[in-house]
């Protein structure tokens, strides 16, 4: 479970530490998690791919929207909500990150044809494959049973796409756009399960730990000019 509290352009993201490899082939990418989009003014969902491990970068779909670093090279993937699917969310304006510049990717197969129908506390499957030529999408409507099964199982989303790089690292993005200020209270909790991607097993980049300075220092007295 996560819960992102912060208001105004919140997010909390979740990189796995494992490169996800998809050179020369087509990679998978799958999660299971309630998609529920509060008309993009609250909270949704993004998936980014990295090529760096660059923590918590973020997606520029217009100048305010949403703040915060983008990526050198990446690729990010909102599932959003859309008049014609009610209750219901589908990928949406992807974008390709090629030295830190972003470029909307144009469908070849888009929401038009289907949604994924959501509902809060119940969780969908998607699987995201990925080429550096193509991406696809599928995404199931929300389960009945606790995530035992998943109906309507359909593709979403294709794209011809051209990425910069052929490993990255997969960063998993619950979104608080501004849930206190459009009135969907003071957070947005998603459920997450069953994340995993394919490929070869790449041992993980090093990292430390530092931990937290509970000690106070000592108290300097007041500078006090002649």
């Amino acid at each position: 479970m996560t819960a992102v509290a912060m208001q105004n352009y919140g997010v909390n993201s979740y990189m796995i530490r494992q490169p996800f490899d998809f050179a020369g082939r087509t990679g998978k990418i799958v999660f299971d998690v309630d998609a529920v989009d509060q008309g993009g003014l609250g909270g949704f969902v993004e998936i980014e791919i990295t090529e760096d491990p660059t923590p918590a970068t973020t997606f520029r779909e217009v100048q305010n929207f949403e703040v915060g670093p983008v990526p050198r090279n990446g690729l990010t993937l909102r599932l959003a909500g859309f008049a014609e699917c009610p209750n219901a969310v589908a990928p949406l304006n992807t974008l390709i990150y090629n030295n830190y510049v972003g470029t909307f990717v144009t469908p070849t197969f888009n929401h038009s044809n289907g949604c994924a129908k959501t509902s809060r506390g119940s969780l969908n499957h998607f699987e995201v494959q990925v080429s550096q030529s193509r991406i696809d999408v599928y995404g199931s409507d929300f389960s009945t049973d606790n995530g035992q099964t998943f109906s309507n199982y359909k593709l979403l989303y294709s794209a011809n796409i051209s990425l910069p790089f052929t490993r990255g690292y997969l960063h998993l993005n619950p979104r608080n756009h501004a849930t206190v200020k459009y009135g969907f209270g003071p957070d947005v909790v998603f459920h997450w399960d069953n994340i995993g991607f394919d490929g070869p097993v790449i041992s993980a980049p090093r990292a430390y730990e530092i931990p937290d300075n509970t000690t106070a220092g000592p108290t300097k007295a007041a500078f006090k000019p002649n």
